[in-house]
């Protein structure tokens, strides 16, 4: 039981550890393994579709013209948006990946 807390700590640790865009980085290929995995669900992966969708639009919260704040409220966007797909992806699936990641067992869909 003490090994297991022992890794909980470490991971939460070496996640602190983590700077900002090291941890954008790390969510953004999950969310990209996560869009094409089978078991999350449509609704979910309408969120990063959106998200896309409103980037690319050209109308905007903050018109992109206005120097520094109008592509701020677009990565701001993008970094809720992925934080929510995330949220919404199952936890086994995440799990998963997480597992894979550390290179404890190979990802197999089919599980």
């Amino acid at each position: 039981m003490s090994k297991n807390k022992h890794s909980i700590e470490a991971d939460l640790q070496r996640l602190s550890d983590e700077s900002f865009l090291q941890r954008m980085v790390r969510d953004m290929k999950l969310a990209f393994w996560l869009f094409q995995q089978r078991e999350v669900s449509l609704l979910a992966k309408a969120v990063p579709v959106l998200v896309l969708a409103y980037t690319l639009a050209p109308l905007d919260l903050i018109p992109d013209f206005i120097p520094i704040l109008g592509q701020l409220d677009d990565i701001a966007l993008i970094m809720l948006g992925v934080r929510f797909f995330l949220r919404l992806a199952p936890p086994q699936v995440v799990g998963r990946y997480e597992a894979d990641r550390r290179g404890l067992v190979p990802i197999d869909p089919d599980l």
